[in-house]
């Protein structure tokens, strides 16, 4: 499937309130299917270091063709608080496509 503008600005604008949810500030990168970067957001507050994990990111979702939600852990705060101070952020207004591939990342 090829992304869209509407597709991404669709994804950026769910990872912003994903991130506002969870209370943590992200660099949120989308790519096309060829790898070109098609949107970036960096929201207020965002550690200037993650623009390029973000970046990084996306870019081998999208080379690779897979989710790299569950390799992000260890890049991401939330992850790294106790189990009882941790919240799950909602990806569901997400296209299909997206949750799918993993081709955003906060």
């Amino acid at each position: 499937m090829s992304i869209t503008q509407a597709h991404a600005e669709t994804a950026i604008a769910a990872a912003c309130r994903a991130a506002n949810e969870i209370g943590v500030p992200m660099n949120i990168a989308v790519f096309d299917d060829a790898a070109n970067l098609k949107a970036f957001a960096r929201m207020d507050g965002a550690l200037l270091g993650s623009l390029d994990i973000a970046l990084g990111k996306a870019r081998t979702a999208a080379l690779f063709g897979f989710n790299t939600e569950g390799s992000a852990n260890s890049a991401n705060p939330v992850a790294r608080r106790p189990a009882s101070r941790t919240r799950t952020a909602d990806w569901s207004s997400l296209p299909a496509a997206f949750r799918s591939t993993g081709r955003t990342v906060g």
